[in-house]
């Protein structure tokens, strides 16, 4: 692969900031939602591999997470990376999301007021009772 100038400006951001971090703490790279970073045009997944492995790699306070709703795609261009990424995946971490009853209790020890003081359950109730109404 080529570089490109593009490739190179991001993984010079990356490091730069990077490297003013404190040497002797954990850092952690975290990509929310990175099949959204990847367009076709931006071009960002060969950027970021280029800096993962020309630096991030190397770094033993550094690690980096990938995220997204997109499965297919982190499955595709992450887990089964053919090109400059190939074989870096650790681990997968596997989210559930929440349950009603656990979205509230977060929400409580959050300090979110919810539904005007209404339990959640209540409130999606009152919300289908309306919206069947209208």
């Amino acid at each position: 692969m080529l570089l490109s100038t593009e490739d190179a400006g991001l993984e010079r951001l990356f490091r730069e900031y990077l490297q003013t971090l404190p040497k002797d703490e954990k850092h952690v790279l975290f990509f929310d939602e990175m099949p959204w970073l990847d367009t076709p045009r931006s071009d960002f997944l060969p950027a970021f591999e280029y800096f993962w492995n020309n630096w991030g790699s190397a770094q033993d306070n550094l690690v980096c997470l990938v995220c997204g709703s997109a499965t297919a795609w982190l499955v595709e261009n992450i887990a089964n990376n053919k090109g400059g990424l190939y074989n870096r995946q650790t681990c997968r971490i596997y989210l559930e999301p929440f349950t009603l009853n656990e979205t509230e209790q977060y929400l409580k020890a959050n300090g979110k007021e919810l539904c005007f003081g209404m339990s959640l359950s209540i409130c999606i109730q009152h919300f289908l009772i309306t919206a069947n109404n209208t």
